[in-house]
């Protein structure tokens, strides 16, 4: 597991940039290093469905005694330095966008922001990078945002507005997708809302806190 986190990191750093400016950082996390994170996950799990069901995830195979890294990529996205003016992020120009954040950057609900579009994209690929070469080798991942705010919350990768958590290993069926494990921690009646609440309308907006964006009837 540990071996092909390496490859995995390795893995983002060759993703394509479309800035060539981005300042990729990563972690590997194993072993006693993961429970602070694991703890960070527990106290945000009471006001957060997303969170207790990650952390009830990882949880579980840790405490089967399981093999599980974590592979942490993040980046400071809150500054642009080329001066494209393309308006993506919602200013008029680069130079007001780093104003802008310069003075207003903060944590938003799992990352920090605003955030350039251009070194988004980079990062994103980054990140997608890493989950490719894993899934190569066939060994259970996922790219989760819930898992880089609980870093961020306890102190990894310092000055990243962005950050993901890749969980690693260990190889199951889709460990990190099916959850069929989570069921009896989560419990039934819980796990059915929370399922009704927010899967409809990912096709339409990506409902993450389990409360949609988009108003629908019952």
């Amino acid at each position: 597991v540990l071996q092909l986190a390496k490859l995995a990191a390795a893995a983002a750093y060759r993703a394509p940039r479309l800035t060539a400016k981005l300042d990729l950082k990563s972690e590997i996390v194993i072993g006693d290093d993961l429970e602070p994170i694991l703890e960070f996950y527990k106290e945000i799990a009471p006001i957060s469905p997303v969170m207790y069901f990650d952390y009830e995830t990882i949880r579980y195979f840790l405490d089967k005694g399981e093999t599980i890294a974590i592979l942490l990529l993040g980046a400071d996205l809150t500054f642009m330095e080329l001066g494209w003016d393309c308006g993506a992020c919602g200013f008029e120009s680069c130079a007001e966008f780093n104003r802008f954040s310069k003075e207003n950057k903060g944590p938003g609900l799992l990352w920090g922001g605003p955030s350039c579009a251009w070194k988004t994209m980079d990062w994103a690929a980054a990140c997608d990078f890493a989950c490719a070469a894993l899934h190569q080798y066939r060994i259970d991942n996922r790219a989760m945002a819930t898992c880089g705010a609980a870093a961020a919350g306890t102190g990894f990768l310092p000055g990243c507005t962005a950050l993901v958590g890749i969980p690693i290993g260990p190889p199951g069926e889709s460990i990190y997708y099916s959850r069929s494990q989570n069921l009896p921690a989560f419990g039934y009646e819980q796990h059915r809302e929370c399922l009704l609440r927010s899967s409809p309308t990912n096709w339409m907006a990506f409902a993450g806190s389990t409360r949609p964006s988009l108003k629908t009837n019952d």
